[in-house]
């Protein structure tokens, strides 16, 4: 059995706000504080019990008032040390906190998505199911989006692009192709900013059990899914559109440097 591909990836570059970056270091700040006042308050409780220890006092009976007091200081020191002590270690290691404040809750969150290799071939030539991405301009592979946590990314991706496509996850089949994710980096249109992108690259097929049973996309030249059109094009054509070698290269490029397990070699989709 295959192990599931999981997903907890922090993205190479951070970005947060400035006042995320204040408050973090305010509350380091505040444990390290309190680990001073632990630390003083035990080390005057030492040096007055190694006082005591060390003197004639008889705790029976105080000769002298600097003995009372000497007594009642390392009582109170004491208890403060206690109480200081529990509450220092409830937090726990303020490095390993700091550094979970930091990679939970930055700002560039990576996008994360599984993209699917859907073939088929027309008079020799293999083509990829792919469609045009209103907000990019550009042809997209068909994807789902990953949340940043994620056990078992191979049954959400059948599950979702099943979904997609309208089909059932019992009618395809899927197949990882690259064994990590690809990051790459690009500029977002909507959101004007530079992202970070973990993509995984899968392989879709018909299932054999249900092959002849379902509607075939492969045999639909064109075709509209909910407000998604699809086409076929093959990696000669994606790599002469302008727009998408602009805006979508990374995804081109890894497809051809891949041409071979990702096309080539690879099953077509019925």
């Amino acid at each position: 059995m295959n192990t599931p591909t999981k997903h907890n990836i922090i993205a190479n570059r951070l970005t947060f706000n400035k006042d995320s970056i204040e408050l973090y270091i305010h509350q380091y700040d505040n444990f390290k504080n309190k680990s001073r006042k632990y630390e003083l308050s035990a080390s005057i409780f030492l040096t007055l019990l190694i006082t005591i220890l060390g003197s004639n006092i008889n705790l029976m009976k105080f000769n002298h008032a600097a003995e009372w007091l000497f007594i009642v200081a390392a009582i109170v020191s004491g208890t403060l040390t206690l109480l200081q002590r529990w509450d220092y270690h409830k937090i726990k290691d303020p490095i390993t906190e700091l550094k979970d404040k930091f990679y939970k809750n930055y700002i560039n969150q990576p996008d994360i998505n599984a993209l699917f290799i859907i073939k088929r071939e027309t008079n020799g030539t293999p083509e990829i199911l792919v469609h045009r991405n209103q907000a990019w301009n550009c042809l997209f592979l068909p994807y789902i989006r990953i949340s940043h946590i994620e056990n078992d990314i191979e049954n959400l991706a059948k599950k979702k692009i099943a979904n997609i496509l309208d089909y059932t996850p019992d009618d395809l089949m899927i197949e990882k192709l690259l064994e990590k994710y690809q990051s790459t980096e690009k500029h977002h249109p909507q959101e004007n900013v530079v992202k970070e992108y973990h993509s995984y690259y899968f392989h879709l097929t018909l299932s054999d059990n249900n092959r002849n049973l379902v509607r075939d996309i492969a045999k639909e030249n064109n075709f509209e899914i909910g407000n998604k059109k699809y086409e076929w094009a093959s990696l000669d054509a994606l790599e002469k559109d302008e727009m998408t070698m602009l805006k979508n290269e990374d995804v081109i490029s890894t497809i051809r440097k891949n041409k071979f397990d990702f096309i080539t070699h690879s099953t077509t989709f019925s």
